[in-house]
């Protein structure tokens, strides 16, 4: 993948610079910017209709962070503040202005040279598999009131265990101090033991459990988020079935619904109440039925690839957008390389933990610099592996990062 963007986005940097030996003002940050997507329906290649495709307005913000770089104190003395009215593109002021600004360092530096990058990025939420994009979770209550709740997805520091306890939280109404999400790989064990060995199953009135569906592509929160949510759907009609059957556990599931209702105050002090309820009619443990927590993405299509037939389909369930902007100083003796600043913006809808997202996304940016820069593994003749330490094998470190880091959650 990084090689074909690689590809992709060094055919337009040359298209721009031909632009320039032929005398016509187009940049690449506009060159790049025409080729977006037009028209008030816009759809892909292969058919599938775009819903809220922010790229345009992100790459707007993004010029405006540009103008924020050229600020930057390593220019110095040549910093180039111009007026918009006199730059040969007023529609991108904060590009143009940092390009000459990094013309006029360059200029004034003989060995030192800096040099600048800013790119767009749209990407398909889904596996391409249909079958693949689902959710599963199974929810418990013990007799202490405590919520257990049960999903395949796997925490691996990407913030997925505290994302998903606040889904439970908001949709209970209990605070998430209560909420224990895959305790000691008990998911694990519940889940290989009903799997259905069937490959490729999806067909919940066949077996109690889907095939487990993996944890990546971005998906992690979306499947496991909304299984969580129909879970929760589910156990909240079980206890409205429960205590209805008694006066007085109809008065304390009226003073639940209506506390729940008040977003902002949650009705932990009730819980204690429902909870003793419960236990009066005996009622816990209890467990949710898995094919009460179920999800699957929907609308998803495969793309037809018959011949002679329009290749069209939907992939994807949306599609999220980004930019980013890199300033980069290469020392051209000694081929030392410094990150200036990098400027991310990047469309995480409505976010369901900005601190955790605004994490993910730095993260993905040091891998990628790693990855791109300083990351390689090596082998022998005999395909015995060589970076086998850090003498040899050189992930990031705190020197490599950005010396400044911005990143900006849209919208």
């Amino acid at each position: 993948v990084v090689q074909s963007l690689h590809m992709t986005e060094m055919v337009l940097e040359r298209i721009a610079e031909k632009y320039a030996q032929r005398g016509i003002s187009r940049s690449p940050f506009a060159l790049r910017s025409t080729n977006f997507y037009v028209g008030q329906e816009k759809y892909t290649p292969f058919g599938q209709l775009l819903v809220n495709p922010n790229i345009d307005a992100i790459w707007q913000d993004m010029d405006t962070m540009l103008r924020g770089v050229s600020q930057n104190p390593i220019f110095g003395e040549v910093r180039h503040d111009i007026d918009a009215a006199a730059l040969p593109d007023p529609s991108s002021p904060g590009y143009d202005t940092l390009t000459r600004s990094i013309a006029a360092y360059n200029r004034a530096h003989t060995y030192q040279k800096l040099g600048h990058s800013v790119l767009p990025l749209k990407y398909g939420i889904a596996f391409t598999s249909p079958g693949s994009n689902m959710g599963q979770c199974v929810i418990q209550i013990d007799t202490e009131g405590n919520v257990i709740v049960q999903c395949p997805g796997v925490e691996m520091g990407q913030g997925l265990d505290t994302k998903m306890k606040q889904i439970a939280s908001l949709k209970l109404g209990i605070f998430s101090d209560r909420i224990r999400y895959n305790p000691d790989g008990v998911q694990l064990k519940y889940f290989e033991e009903r799997i259905n060995i069937n490959e490729g199953n999806t067909d919940p009135t066949k077996s109690e459990v889907y095939d487990l569906p993996a944890t990546g592509a971005s998906t992690g929160s979306d499947l496991n988020g909304g299984a969580i949510a129909r879970a929760c759907d589910a156990v909240k009609l079980w206890l409205q079935k429960t205590l209805d059957l008694t006066p007085e556990g109809q008065v304390v599931w009226t003073k639940y619904v209506q506390q729940q209702r008040r977003w902002y105050t949650p009705a932990q002090d009730l819980w204690s109440d429902v909870v003793e309820a419960l236990k009066n009619k005996f009622a816990l443990p209890y467990q949710s039925q898995l094919s009460d927590g179920v999800y699957i993405s929907p609308g998803l299509k495969v793309v037809n690839t018959k011949p002679n037939e329009a290749h069209v389909g939907n992939p994807f369930y949306y599609f999220n957008y980004a930019a980013a902007s890199v300033l980069a100083l290469v020392d051209c003796l000694t081929g030392e390389e410094m990150i200036v600043s990098a400027d991310i913006i990047y469309d995480a809808g409505i976010s369901l933990n900005p601190a955790i997202d605004i994490g993910q996304v730095e993260g993905g940016f040091v891998q990628g610099l790693g990855y791109n820069t300083c990351e390689e593994v090596t082998h022998n003749d005999k395909g015995e592996l060589t970076s086998l330490n850090t003498w040899k094998y050189k992930p990031p470190s705190t020197l490599e990062i950005p010396l400044q880091f911005n990143v900006q959650l849209y919208p």
